[in-house]
């Protein structure tokens, strides 16, 4: 008996027959509350077909992060029988994934890039994420301002968002950079896709007047 390959919106539910002749037909009750043996009031039912020893029946459609419950049925010429006691188990938790995105540097003054995390199915309790930003082309400080910090994502909600700061435009910048930000040490989730990727586009064409002091202009 027991659940057992949990995932985020499934599990095989285990049960055994130890007896009974002509081998009883077989059933799992499932379900977010415990219904006992009251057949009506389980949320789920699934036909496992005739057994003499060990069945499962597969359930599906489960939210992550939640506990849900289950007991078995037997049946047959004879009678019916209940398994002695319900079994509960907890799904697993979401998988997180971490998008890329683009941002647009300003001649004058900050812009943003935002990532968006997203889970992989909805999860009964909140979320936990590390997230840290890392250079490419584009190196913090001069191109933006390196962050790092813990994302939390509420029970419910199926996206959270990192912003990270864009410098203006400079002299010696590239037309086009790009820099990372990573996810690490998730609490009640996974890492699916754990780095996401912003590229960052120029304004426009600058002409460069009185050589390398002179001043930026947006043309």
């Amino acid at each position: 008996g027991g659940a057992s390959n949990i995932t985020a919106t499934g599990a095989a539910l285990n049960g055994q027959v130890t007896g009974g002749s002509p081998a009883p037909l077989t059933y799992v009750y499932w379900g977010p509350t415990d219904g006992g043996t009251n057949k009506s009031s389980w949320t789920n039912s699934i036909a496992t077909g005739q057994a003499s020893g060990f069945f499962t029946g597969s359930a599906t459609g489960m939210i992550a992060n939640k506990t849900y419950y289950y007991r078995c049925y037997v049946t047959n010429g004879a009678g019916f029988s209940w398994a002695a006691n319900t079994t509960n188990f907890v799904s697993a938790g979401p998988a997180l994934a971490i998008g890329d995105t683009t941002a647009t540097r300003m001649l004058a003054g900050a812009t943003t890039a935002v990532f968006t995390v997203t889970l992989s199915v909805q999860s009964a309790q909140g979320v936990a994420v590390n997230f840290a930003s890392s250079n490419g082309t584009a190196e913090s400080g001069s191109d933006y301002a390196a962050t790092n910090g813990t994302l939390s994502i509420p029970a419910g909600q199926m996206t959270g968002a990192v912003t990270v700061v864009i410098t203006d435009a400079t002299i010696n910048q590239a037309w086009t950079e790009n820099f990372y930000v990573n996810l690490s040490s998730p609490s009640s989730a996974t890492i699916g896709d754990g780095q996401g990727e912003c590229t960052i586009l120029d304004v426009g064409p600058r002409l460069y007047l009185g050589g390398t002091t002179g001043g930026v202009i947006n043309v």
